[in-house]
């Protein structure tokens, strides 16, 4: 399970374990809730602060990239790209086709 603090730290939780197994820090904070994503192969994680995007590597916790933008509203990875929507009204496509 994937879950995001008020302060942005997010955590992806085993069921099995019922722990956390990975904390991803650096997303900073968010101004309301926000539900970060897994990649389709469940390779990346993707989540919002309240001017920036973060993707981590999902097994190790590395930070993949990052993206200073405007008020990015949610992120979802239900498509074969990485899409967030923007409090300006644009969205954007992050990453490569089957890819991050």
């Amino acid at each position: 399970i994937l879950s995001q603090a008020d302060d942005g730290v997010v955590c992806v939780t085993s069921l099995d374990a019922m722990r956390t197994t990975l904390t991803l820090r650096g997303a900073g904070p968010v101004a309301w809730p926000s539900q970060p994503a897994f990649s389709q192969d469940g390779a990346f994680v993707l989540a919002r602060g309240v001017d920036s995007i973060h993707c981590w590597d999902a097994t190790t916790g590395e930070l993949v990239c990052s993206h200073d933008n405007q008020a990015p509203l949610c992120v979802c990875w239900d498509l074969p790209q990485a899409v967030s929507a923007h409090s300006n009204g644009h969205a954007a496509l992050w990453g490569t086709e089957g890819g991050a």
